[in-house]
């Protein structure tokens, strides 16, 4: 799976219907968002990860048939992933050493976003490979998630960069305190203790 890198200007990359996209460190999440009708981002560096088990055309699309769930345990997991502040994710260096950090992180229809700078280890991780675990910090009641990483299209930029601002009073989009990238991530495998589910087993997904 090799990663593409083209540098064009912003808007003669969206007028060939490509995205600006990308991968931001933890304590470089303002609360400064900037005014968007007078500080428009500048995308020079777009990343394009192609991941053919994904569906990119739509939500995230599960087999019936791999789901280990019930209605009730899922409608927990989806509220709890939905108020929960920061998740650790963990990226692959090319050595094969683990990276981990906590980051905000917004879910949404099955799939977990995250902004993060060029300039970060988790950035250059995922430029190479795109596997990613996830954990919420509770060790009580535990949530652990593993999936593909993937470059968010131009209109999920536009929309998750109000998701953010929503939760955390924070744009990507318009923090020019790094060079911001969206990453789109994929649960392939989803794990679960300590919920009082564990007679179903921990494998939800």
């Amino acid at each position: 799976m090799k990663l593409s890198i083209l540098r064009v200007d912003r808007y003669a990359w969206l007028e060939r219907g490509y995205s600006e996209v990308g991968i931001g460190k933890l304590n470089r999440h303002s609360r400064a968002g900037g005014n968007p009708n007078t500080r428009m981002p500048t995308f020079v560096e777009s990343t394009c990860w192609s991941n053919p088990r994904v569906d990119y055309s739509g939500e995230a699309k599960y087999n019936p048939r791999d789901m280990r769930r019930n209605p009730a345990r899922w409608r927990a997991l989806d509220a709890r992933l939905g108020r929960e502040m920061a998740i650790w994710v963990v990226t692959v260096r090319g050595d094969g050493r683990p990276h981990m950090v906590p980051i905000w992180f917004i879910w949404l229809d099955n799939r977990i976003y995250i902004a993060t700078g060029t300039d970060t280890q988790k950035f250059a991780n995922l430029r190479a490979n795109q596997s990613v675990s996830l954990a919420l910090p509770d060790t009580e009641n535990v949530l652990i998630l593993e999936g593909e990483a993937h470059a968010a299209d131009r209109k999920t930029i536009d929309k998750l960069g109000e998701y953010f601002y929503n939760k955390y009073e924070w744009d990507f989009r318009y923090d020019e305190e790094a060079d911001w990238r969206l990453v789109e991530i994929t649960p392939l495998k989803i794990l679960a203790w300590g919920d009082g589910y564990e007679d179903e087993g921990i494998r939800i997904l």
